[in-house]
């Protein structure tokens, strides 16, 4: 009678705060040299040796964190090759792409489709516009005197 019962304890988020999240843990990334802008066709070929030969040559190591690669769509070789280097080496489609994933490693490598899909989705909706022109209103006082 009373035994365990299920219970979340999940929070949810306003859509408006978890997109400033977003916003802020890009610009983050961007503002410390971390975020990178590749073409879509990253890597041509399913070998390991060439992610790791690249990994190497950029100084991109365990060391510094890993690196998280984000594509616009599924991209086969390149989770094929990243699959076999270890937990240091992360992809992930843009869709899929949660606010903690862009803080935990240690450089963000993303599409540019990604990039643009995430900033339509998560990105200002409406510039706000200063609620009075103060040079209207002056001009408007004028024209009543």
């Amino acid at each position: 009678m009373f035994g365990p019962r299920r219970r979340s304890f999940a929070t949810k988020l306003q859509r408006k705060v978890y997109a400033l999240a977003y916003r802020t843990a890009i610009s983050w990334r961007f503002r410390n040299d971390q975020l990178m802008m590749t073409h879509p066709q990253f890597l041509e070929f399913a070998k390991t040796r060439y992610l790791l030969a690249l990994l190497r040559k950029l100084r991109w190591t365990k060391t510094s964190g890993g690196v998280m690669f984000v594509t616009g769509k599924e991209r086969k070789n390149l989770f094929l090759a990243a699959r076999v280097v270890g937990e240091h080496v992360t992809v992930k489609r843009a869709k899929d792409l949660k606010v903690r994933d862009l803080l935990m490693r240690g450089r963000v490598v993303i599409e540019r489709r990604a990039l643009e899909w995430l900033i339509a989705r998560f990105g200002v909706d409406t510039v706000a516009r200063p609620k009075k022109d103060p040079i209207r209103e002056y001009e408007r006082l004028l024209k009543l005197l």
